[in-house]
């Protein structure tokens, strides 16, 4: 004999009522993670400032203690705190300043034969190029003071360009200097 188990034959679906609460309770779910979603996007593009921000900024010491270790008659402008002149390791003329809103700018000039007027430029730019500082990050510092046979990079920072704005500063060392120990003169 086969017994009927009550509610088994029972194929009756949801009501209207009760799929109508559901598809509210959906939308109500979805209108709170639409709602998070420019907030989290503003955390992640901050984030990756900050991550690129750090990379630039190590880069940046990493570029300036290249340059410079090899350096002589190192001087900087008495009129310009940003401005530093010396000759690198190859002979070039060098010129390390800071370009606003642009980044670390250097120039050298090189003397191949040691006379006047055969000078040549052999590169001008960033220290560190646009394509190494990503998102319109750039590397900056605001004072450069030599003594004792040691550069100190005052203020040295990363900062981002700003839509008519001025700068963002992104990374920062604060009061701490940034040293490099030269080989040659500074004057």
């Amino acid at each position: 004999m086969i017994k009927k188990i009550a509610g088994k034959n029972n194929r009756r679906g949801a009501s209207l009522a009760e799929t109508l609460v559901v598809i509210m309770i959906m939308l109500m779910v979805a209108g709170v993670m639409a709602a998070g979603i420019p907030a989290a996007a503003e955390v992640l593009a901050k984030t990756s400032d900050a991550s690129h921000s750090q990379v630039l900024l190590s880069t940046s010491m990493t570029a300036l203690r290249d340059e410079l270790s090899m350096a002589k008659d190192v001087k900087r402008d008495e009129h310009d705190e940003q401005k530093i002149t010396y000759t690198d390791a190859f002979g070039a003329k060098c010129v390390l300043t800071v370009s606003d809103g642009e980044g670390i700018h250097l120039k050298k000039v090189a003397l191949p034969d040691g006379t006047a007027g055969t000078e040549r430029t052999t590169y001008e730019g960033l220290l560190v190029s646009k394509e190494a500082s990503t998102e319109g990050l750039y590397s900056t510092f605001t004072k450069a003071v030599l003594e004792d046979g040691i550069v100190k990079f005052e203020g040295l920072r990363v900062c981002k360009k700003k839509n008519g704005d001025g700068e963002q500063v992104t990374a920062d060392l604060g009061d701490v200097a940034f040293e490099v120990r030269v080989i040659g003169n500074i004057g």
